[in-house]
């Protein structure tokens, strides 16, 4: 029964949200200035709201500290086997921009925040904020900088340096800031009201459908079957190289068997909604990027979130 709860719970979460959102695009309804503003709801509003209330009432300990750092080797080795193919593999710089984009972003906050909380409940959520502290970050000082380099090479243009402002003192950081709140807080001593836990649990939900709608809403199929063979072949950066990389590091680093169970399951995380968004801002093949989320989230939600959730007590 709990086993059909959670996988329930994923279905709800993840497959839902995305089915509706493309049936919405394909009626009279669509909107994309609807799925502008859903974006905007996570970015500015969500995530900040979920850092700052997870992180406020955890139990820090020294040790946690080595989470942000599997967080960055989550992205660190698949993206240099990542930056060697696509150099090998393909000759468009569109094509190797979102290639390479889709093999070094992980879903590790919307699929993250989600499995985590499925499995491990608010503790896991807490735990994923902590190992994606440096995710925002990376996103907007690494990888729209590289999308923006592989986009002036498809245009044949010399790319412009991104500003110190633009940045760090940009709105875009203000899920950073969220988590920084949380952790001056939980430091204060003052404890978290309980009225924050049931909303935390509906902002973990409201955060899924809100990502997922709006990818759900840019699909196009026929734009992107040729590159259902390519996509296959960037699972292995989110099932195989990942994972292994986190676990390895999180039996290293940890004892406790919820922050090893945590980092594995995010280790798992298939490619990251932002990788579609990065290359559309700068013109790149957006429907590869489109095509290899489909394909990970898909095999992710069909087979390693249930293989996770039976072996949960013997994987960790």
């Amino acid at each position: 029964m709990e086993v059909l709860f959670r996988l329930s719970t994923l279905f709800i979460d993840v497959v839902f949200p995305w089915v509706v959102g493309y049936f919405f695009s394909q009626s009279k309804y669509r909107s994309d200035k609807l799925c502008a503003h859903l974006l905007n709801l996570n970015l500015f509003l969500l995530w900040p709201l979920l850092g700052l209330f997870s992180i406020w009432s955890i139990k820090l300990e020294r040790s946690l500290m080595l989470l942000p750092v599997l967080g960055i080797i989550h992205y660190a080795v698949p993206g240099l086997i990542g930056w060697y193919e696509c150099k090998n593999k393909l000759e468009s710089p569109a094509d190797q921009g979102s290639y390479f984009l889709t093999a070094l972003m992980p879903n590790n906050i919307t699929i993250g925040f989600i499995s985590s909380f499925i499995l491990f409940g608010e503790a896991g959520v807490a735990l994923t904020q902590i190992m994606t502290l440096a995710v925002m970050p990376i996103n907007f000082l690494i990888c729209y900088p590289l999308g923006q380099y592989f986009g002036s090479l498809a245009n044949n243009e010399k790319g412009e340096r991104p500003g110190f402002k633009s940045l760090f003192l940009s709105k875009n950081q203000l899920s950073t800031l969220g988590i920084f709140v949380g952790l001056l807080l939980n430091f204060s001593g003052q404890e978290r009201p309980e009225i924050f836990s049931p909303l935390l649990a509906g902002m973990v939900h409201l955060s899924a459908w809100a990502f997922l709608f709006s990818v759900g809403h840019s699909m196009n199929f026929s734009a992107m079957t040729k590159y259902w063979k390519i996509s296959l072949g960037i699972l292995k950066y989110k099932f195989l190289v990942a994972p292994l990389t986190i676990a390895i590091g999180a039996y290293l680093f940890f004892d406790s068997p919820t922050i090893i169970g945590t980092a594995i399951v995010i280790g798992f995380s298939p490619v990251a909604i932002f990788s579609i968004v990065i290359s559309q801002t700068y013109k790149l093949n957006h429907h590869l990027a489109i095509a290899a989320v489909l394909v990970s989230h898909i095999a992710f939600a069909a087979v390693v979130f249930p293989i996770l959730i039976f072996t949960k007590d013997w994987l960790w």
